[in-house]
């Protein structure tokens, strides 16, 4: 910001080699005008620039990594060109356009991007920088807990492994076992996630998992076992951004295998059956440093065309189930840090957080086998 040229005279003088101040030195209006003409002159972004930060990048490779190539190239502020005219183009700084940039990108599990500004080296340039802080791009973990049944075993046993850059893409690997004291149990399960546009809007996700099991002395003396196993793939596409929140629509569908015997009888009966089943809904998200809430609306849909009708549905453990049928779930999962809830003024430590959870589905007057049924109430 200053006054024009024509309003006033300045004088420059010589700091160091390339630097120069100025200083208002004389008035050029004529005796009696009192208009002064202010030049407010926007800084245009002349460079864009990454900093990487965290356990993901060397320290000595953190300066325009490859690695986030696309960040730069994808940015709503890119550097200012120069038009045929001679004129200027692009680099105007657009604030709002970077924060629904920066919110996208932190929707990345393990990413935080921030913005900066700085002076660049020519006059009235800008240098924007996206700093990335990132940490390690794997988990391995493992856990127990005493959650399980007397049926099966009180004890319960997990194991995985999550990479959330498997090939520098925003692609995520998981892989999950969980097994009952390693005998009457076992349930393996693994799925990879990955952007499939340039913008990483649209993801497509590929699943499958095993699961077995065995439980005696269940309810009247019955005697179960059974495995399943199931593969399929969604679409993700995310349709509407404001701030904090994002709404996607999904689309997929799965291949269910699942056998059932039950030895209370004699003789042992078994049921085995195959499942077709397409599943679309639409999910919703918004999370901040005090706040996180997730909610998803779905619908399942069976196809016994694609799979031929069921024959032995009944053995299943449910009694003139429907080999055709239609489920609506709906979920939704908030939490909360309590400190900017009691006292907002106060300093948050951001130590106590309440989380809730609630689930619903309706089978649509459809007899539902009991393994797409959901429990009621129980900690997982």
């Amino acid at each position: 910001v200053f006054a024009h040229e024509e309003d006033v005279a300045y004088e420059f003088t010589r700091q160091a080699e390339g630097v120069y101040t100025s200083h208002i030195a004389g008035d050029n209006r004529e005796p009696g005008d009192t208009t002064l003409t202010i030049v407010v002159q926007a800084a245009r972004v002349s460079e864009v620039r990454t900093i990487a930060s965290g356990d993901r990048i060397p320290t000595e490779r953190r300066l325009d990594n490859k690695k986030h190539d696309w960040i730069r190239s994808h940015s709503p502020v890119g550097a200012m060109t120069t038009g045929e005219d001679g004129q200027p183009v692009g680099g105007v700084i657009d604030r709002h356009a970077l924060d629904r940039y920066l919110l996208r990108l932190n929707r990345h599990p393990g990413r935080q991007v921030d913005v900066a500004l700085g002076p660049a080296l020519d006059s009235g340039g800008a240098v924007l920088e996206y700093h990335i802080a990132e940490r390690k791009p794997w988990t391995a973990y493992a856990q127990v807990s005493n959650t399980g049944t007397e049926e099966t075993s009180e004890w319960r046993e997990r194991f995985g492994f999550v990479h959330q850059q498997l090939t520098n893409r925003d692609d995520i690997l998981g892989i999950e076992y969980v097994t009952a004291g390693f005998d009457e149990s076992h349930a393996l399960s693994a799925s990879y996630d990955t952007p499939i546009n340039d913008a990483r809007n649209l993801r497509a996700r590929i699943y499958g998992s095993y699961s077995e099991f065995s439980a005696s002395e269940v309810a009247a003396n019955l005697d179960f076992s059974g495995d399943s196993w199931t593969v399929g793939g969604e679409l993700s596409l995310n349709i509407y951004q404001r701030g904090p929140l994002f709404v996607d629509l999904f689309a997929g569908a799965r291949y269910f295998d699942t056998e059932i015997t039950n030895r209370s009888t004699q003789p042992p009966t078994e049921g085995q059956e195959e499942f077709f089943i397409v599943r679309g809904g639409v999910r919703a998200e918004r999370n901040t440093r005090d706040t996180s809430l997730g909610a998803e609306l779905a619908i399942d849909a069976s196809f016994p065309d694609v799979t031929g009708a069921p024959d032995t549905i009944s053995e299943l453990g449910r009694l003139n189930a429907d080999g055709e049928w239609q489920v609506l779930q709906g979920e939704i999962e908030v939490s909360a840090y309590l400190e900017p809830l009691l006292n907002p003024r106060r300093a948050k430590t951001l130590a106590h957080e309440i989380a809730l959870r609630g689930r619903v589905q309706h089978s649509l007057d459809d007899r539902l086998i009991p393994q797409v049924e959901q429990i009621a109430g129980g900690l997982y």
